[in-house]
């Protein structure tokens, strides 16, 4: 049979069977459980990832959450199970490892060689200019070898089991979001700075830039129908307004980039219309569903006023956007600014704090390699560039192109989740950090820039 004519995904085919819902359960119920057990429930997902190409990627997904739980959630965790996400990631470079075994011919995908290019430069970028080498070339492996498995491990499905696990990871990320909705009405939800919801998450942040993709990607589900979902669009009215519940200011603008940038895109493809790729836009129905939920925002304008205002002021006294994003992000922004004016071309290297009074590096008792080293720098073009200099910065926009050129190919849904994925580094710098945020960001992220074929019409 034709790849062109494989059969998309049933709603069976992405559902989880009870055996892996046992698996999944027992991993989250063992790190809730906290002390040294909570190190087993990595343990499991570790195990299951050696299973194949969709066990690696679900074995990533629900690592990420059990790094990312809100700390009002479990008990403490021993120290010991900081390693746990490791343990997860090692076995999924294993197991996505021995399974892609080079054959005689194997041409590498361009998103494949532009990663690789810029591995080789951070690895001499980490060895020859950072003043922390071990810091950087370990975040340099952790981040190229978790890449690497994902992209081998989604390029190892075949398009229908692409699609189906796609969709799994959706339905996934949905359920994350919505199981902490009833804590909106109780102080853990609003755990880490009483204001912003966070829900079962560890940051709203975090939260924010997860209810951001989502809602760009159910626009996109959306725009592409030829008759939108209604249920779909009320959906979209949800999590739109989960962004907001979140005070995450990232989410609202990488959601503008990827919806914007995707449309544009579209519109100068010669080839097709943009009605071809996003029909919902000729909906009378889509329109119809716009204006009612515009209609009813005026109507409740009142009310929601004072929240839109917190939303794009986030409790600072600044009277203008523009400074409010300087009492959020300027501080670190003038550091690294510094630091780019101080060394142009090779930057300062890679995964390093702007000041290195403030790299506070955590490490294993064994043997002494360090397992986190956490910065905070806030707008990643801009820490890219200080990192890397204009030479590394170069290479990495050469990958972002590659990973765009790819997802641009897939089709209008995975450009604009692509799309939203990167610009939420606008404001954050999450990307390269896939001990937290970035992981679920790098396994969405992968899936869609390796989509081809059924797997592009199912999502």
């Amino acid at each position: 049979m034709s790849a062109d004519v494989l059969p998309l995904p049933t709603m069976a085919s992405w559902k989880t069977s009870p055996w892996q819902l046992a698996i999944f359960g027992a991993a989250i119920g063992l790190r809730l459980a906290g002390g040294d057990i909570a190190l087993a429930g990595y343990s499991l997902l570790a195990l299951y990832a050696l299973l194949g190409y969709r066990h690696v990627v679900q074995a990533l997904a629900i690592s990420w959450l059990l790094n990312m739980i809100n700390p009002g959630l479990p008990a403490e965790p021993s120290p010991e199970s900081a390693l746990g996400g490791i343990l997860v990631v090692l076995a999924s470079i294993l197991s996505a490892g021995l399974r892609k075994l080079p054959t005689k011919r194997m041409v590498l995908p361009s998103v494949t060689i532009a990663t690789v290019v810029l591995v080789l430069f951070l690895i001499i970028n980490s060895i020859v200019i950072s003043y922390q080498p071990d810091v950087s070339l370990l975040k340099t492996l952790y981040f190229s070898m978790l890449f690497l498995a994902l992209l081998g491990a989604w390029r190892g499905l075949s398009p229908v089991e692409h699609a189906s696990l796609v969709e799994w990871l959706y339905f996934y990320l949905l359920a994350v979001l919505f199981v902490g909705v009833p804590l909106a009405f109780v102080p853990l939800g609003f755990l880490r700075n009483g204001t912003g919801f966070q829900g079962v998450l560890s940051h709203p942040q975090a939260f924010g830039v997860v209810a951001g993709v989502l809602t760009a990607w159910v626009t996109a589900k959306v725009l592409s129908a030829r008759k939108p979902s209604t249920f779909k669009f009320l959906l979209l009215v949800a999590l739109a307004a989960a962004v907001v519940a979140s005070e995450a200011r990232t989410a609202g603008v990488a959601l503008l980039v990827a919806l914007v940038g995707t449309l544009l895109v579209y519109s100068l493809d010669a080839g097709k219309p943009l009605k071809a790729h996003a029909p919902g836009l000729t909906s009378s129905k889509f329109w119809t569903m716009a204006l009612v939920a515009l209609l009813g925002l005026a109507v409740a304008w009142a009310v929601v006023a004072d929240r839109m205002a917190d939303y794009v002021y986030k409790r600072t006294q600044a009277e203008t956007l523009v400074e409010a994003l300087d009492a959020s992000r300027g501080r670190l922004t003038r550091k690294m600014l510094a630091n780019i004016e101080s060394v142009p071309f090779i930057g300062i290297g890679f995964g390093v704090a702007s000041d290195p009074l403030e790299l506070v590096v955590k490490r294993d008792p064994v043997f002494n390699l360090p397992i986190s080293a956490a910065i905070e720098k806030g707008v990643m073009p801009i820490a890219v560039l200080e990192e890397l200099g204009v030479f590394g910065a170069s290479i990495f926009v050469w990958w972002v192109f590659a990973v765009l050129r790819q997802s641009y190919r897939a089709g209008f849904v995975p450009l604009v989740v692509s799309l939203g994925i990167l610009a939420t580094n606008i404001g954050e710098y999450t990307l390269f950090a896939p001990s937290g945020n970035g992981l679920i960001l790098l396994v969405v992220l992968s899936g869609m820039a390796t989509m081809r074929n059924a797997a592009r019409a199912a999502v």
